[in-house]
């Protein structure tokens, strides 16, 4: 039995769309392993995946297709197991990622390992379609990423402690490419340079550690004033976020969780304040601390 961990990720982070992303502390855990025959699939908590899905469209299954084929590996069977699910799905908190990292890292281990972490990358960004979540889910803490050719390129940085993420996950979720239909094909150059200034010092503030300039950074020009119309009292809690000290509060993903930025040391503050104003203003979301994620995908193998 082959075991694997792969943590949530809270992606463009405000300017940085399309290319940044973070891996948290709460994870979904897939087992696999070779059977004499057929194709099993148990799903025990009917929450990740889409595994509604106990066939070939099973997205875990799709992404270990991805490998045994271009390892030119036929198993005789297969059996997988979706194990404990923290990650929220369609919420903007990089479930179909971390479902498609999972899957190719377990039909590696399977196959015989012939392929490196930086081309089960590639595999993984071609199931799932982004790089954004795929990069942080598989390495794990800060990471910056695009596609070019079919290739990933990226770079990931573990982050300092003193950080924490409170993410707001709402009772709804918001479809990814309805999301991104919402969205602008042409930006004036003005909003284009917002979002190349502001991504590019929040770069080197997660390289530094230094995060006093982090509530300047968070603002957005291309993407996060469209998807907010689908999410109800978004500006409000964001408004809030910050007033009772957030370094930033932005749309994770595509929504509809919005992720605020927090110092360790404010967090008690904070989450009693926010959690007030949540409850006083009748806003319906879960909310949830977390911490960065540096590991990354972690494998574990057990006898059956």
């Amino acid at each position: 039995m082959i075991k694997v961990k792969v943590p949530a990720t809270s992606a463009n982070m405000g300017p940085g769309f399309d290319c940044f992303g973070i891996a948290l502390n709460l994870y979904n855990v897939v087992s696999a392993y070779e059977t004499e025959s057929g194709l099993e699939i148990l799903s025990p908590e009917f929450k990740v995946c889409r595994n509604e899905e106990r066939n070939h469209q099973n997205l875990v299954y799709r992404a270990m297709r991805e490998v045994f084929n271009k390892a030119e590996y036929e198993p005789t069977g297969l059996k997988i197991v979706h194990g404990k699910s923290e990650i929220p799905r369609t919420r903007g908190l990089g479930s179909s990622a971390a479902c498609a990292v999972a899957g190719v890292l377990l039909a590696n281990e399977i196959a015989g390992h012939p392929f490196s972490r930086r081309e089960l990358l590639n595999l993984a960004v071609k199931v799932e379609g982004h790089s954004d979540n795929a990069t942080s889910a598989m390495y794990g803490g800060f990471g910056a990423s695009f596609i070019k050719n079919g290739v990933t390129y990226f770079e990931t940085i573990p982050v300092m402690e003193g950080l924490m993420f409170v993410l707001f996950v709402p009772h709804f979720t918001v479809s990814t490419k309805k999301s991104r239909k919402s969205l602008p094909q042409l930006i004036p150059i003005d909003d284009a340079v917002n979002n190349i200034s502001h991504a590019a010092m929040m770069g080197m503030a997660f390289a530094t550690g230094n995060f006093k300039g982090l509530p300047l950074l968070f603002s957005d020009a291309i993407h996060e004033k469209h998807r907010k119309d689908s999410i109800p009292n978004a500006d409000f809690l964001i408004k809030a976020s910050s007033k009772f000290g957030a370094y930033g509060t932005y749309v994770s993903g595509s929504g509809p969780t919005l992720a605020a930025v927090v110092s360790e040391k404010r967090l008690p503050h904070y989450l009693k304040l926010m959690r007030n104003f949540v409850e006083e203003n009748h806003i319906k979301c879960d909310i949830i601390p977390a911490h960065v994620d540096n590991r990354g995908a972690l494998i574990d193998k057990k006898e059956k």
